[in-house]
Parts: C-alpha cells; sequence; structure tokens
C-alpha cells in the first residue's frame, strides 16, 4: 500500500500547475476501461497531449466519491450487464463526500454501446452509504423522473422496484483533453454489499476513456504502454466479485483475474 499512496501522491503533485477544466454532462459517448498498476499513472498522465486540463472540485484534483447502486430484486440490471443485453442501465446515488454534493444519476447504453447519463440534485443524506432504506426507496418526484427515463430508453423497470444493492468508495480525478475526450482515473476502490462483504482494489487504477469517436490520443498512450481495454462495470464487476454464484466468472475473467492478482 505504500508503493500506491507515494504514486497517487506523486501524481497530485504534478498535477497542481495544471489548467483546470469543467467535465459537464456529454453526448452518447464510447466507453472504454484499463486497469493500470498504480506506479505507471504518473508517466501515463506525463504521456498525455498538450492542452489537456484537470477537473478541480472545492478546491481538488482528488475528489472521493460514495456510490450507492440500484437494482430491482431480482438484479435486472446486473443481469443485463453480465449478459451483454440491451438497452443496459445503472441507477445510482453519488455523493462527493469531500465536496458535500450528491445526485442521483441514471445512465443507459445502447446497442450500439454508446451512453447516455442523466443526473438530478439530491439533498445531502444522513448516511450516504446506507444500503438500507424505506420501501420504495426513491421518494415519488425522484421516481417519476426515473420512470420517464427508463421508458424513454425502453427499459422493462419501474422505479418502485429498485433498492439499494452495492456500495462503491473510491478516489477520482478527471481530465480532458484538447479533442474533448473526458479520461477519468480512480483509486482506492473498495466495494461492499448489504450482507457486510467487502472486497478492494488495491495496487491498481481504473482509467476510464470517454469519447464521441472510438479512437483518441489517450487510448493511444494506453496502448503504447501496452496496456488493453477490459470489460468492466463499477457495479456488476464489483457484485461479480463479491458474488460469483449470479454469473459465471468468464463473463469478466481478465478484470477479476486482474482485480485478484491485485491483492484482494
Amino acid at each position: 500500500m505504500l508503493i500506491t499512496t507515494l504514486a497517487v501522491d506523486e501524481l497530485d503533485a504534478r498535477l497542481t500547475d495544471w489548467p483546470s477544466v469543467f467535465i459537464a454532462g456529454r453526448p452518447p459517448q464510447h466507453r472504454r476501461h484499463y486497469l493500470v498498476p498504480v506506479p505507471a499513472l504518473t508517466d501515463l498522465i506525463d504521456a498525455l497531449p498538450g492542452g489537456s486540463g484537470v477537473q478541480r472540485l472545492a478546491g481538488r484534483v482528488r475528489l472521493g466519491h460514495d456510490v450507492t447502486y440500484l437494482d430491482t430484486p431480482d438484479h435486472d440490471a446486473f443481469h443485463r450487464e453480465a449478459h451483454r443485453r440491451t438497452p443496459r442501465l445503472q441507477a445510482r446515488l453519488l455523493c462527493y463526500s469531500d465536496w458535500g454534493h450528491c445526485w442521483l444519476e441514471l445512465e443507459t447504453i445502447d446497442a450500439h454501446g454508446r451512453t447516455s447519463e442523466r443526473r438530478q440534485p439530491l439533498e445531502w443524506p444522513d448516511d450516504p452509504g446506507a444500503l438500507s432504506g424505506a420501501s420504495p426507496y426513491l421518494a415519488s418526484r425522484q421516481a417519476a423522473w426515473v420512470d420517464r427515463w427508463l421508458a424513454h430508453h425502453h427499459l422493462p423497470v419501474i422505479a418502485t422496484r429498485l433498492r439499494p444493492a452495492l456500495n462503491l468508495t473510491y478516489s477520482g480525478t478527471g481530465f480532458e483533453l484538447a479533442d474533448g475526450t473526458a479520461f477519468t482515473v480512480d483509486t482506492n476502490l473498495q466495494w461492499r454489499t448489504p450482507e457486510g462483504d467487502t472486497a478492494n482494489l488495491d495496487g491498481l487504477a481504473l482509467v476510464t476513456t470517454r469519447t464521441a469517436a472510438a479512437d483518441n490520443p489517450a487510448e493511444e498512450s494506453l496502448r503504447r504502454a501496452g496496456l488493453r481495454p477490459v470489460r468492466f462495470s463499477g457495479y456488476a464487476t464489483g457484485l461479480a466479485l463479491l458474488r460469483p454464484d449470479l454469473v459465471a466468472p468468464h463473463q469478466w475473467r481478465r478484470a477479476l483475474a486482474l482485480m485478484a492478482s491485485s491483492g484482494r
């Protein structure tokens, strides 16, 4: 863990003089995920093209995230992801623990792999990482907003069936390249189920690229470093790691093998 901490702190120091950007909502995107050894992050960021900027929130480049994923009791969203059924859905409560802001977020992925996202601000909850709640979990106004989104994307789910299914905490840093590519680096990932089972991603960072085009300078930097994209979902991969009974492990074979070798 010492090497991980030193590497992340060095990355923060190098970003001190980077220009600030605000990464707002985007049109449908192509998204790729990479699991990167934390000591390699500094060289990877140094290789980003000129004109790149880093997102700062509350004066920080690395911000704590507390995410509670919502799913139906029969894990409809999880199984859609596991079996590649489209459209796919992620519904989550996202709280920035260092900033004091919280959102209800919806994300769908269509048959072409394009991602669409919407969010609605929420009041700060008493316990952002709580995995229990009243039934129905969402307030009526939130549920109506969710139902409109689900209907628009032809998802046969109703908001009143959504419940907390998994909690994920991590530290995230967002970059934007001159071509508009969003590039995020997440470290210190930890998952927790309602039953209390936990898993950590030690020694690895999750790097995600989001772009309107399939190829971009960020992808080129990752390929030059010998890295390949992996199939990954903050919700589904984490749940598969903790609940292998839900799906055959080959669904995320490479990601789960890398996560296991990182020292879970």
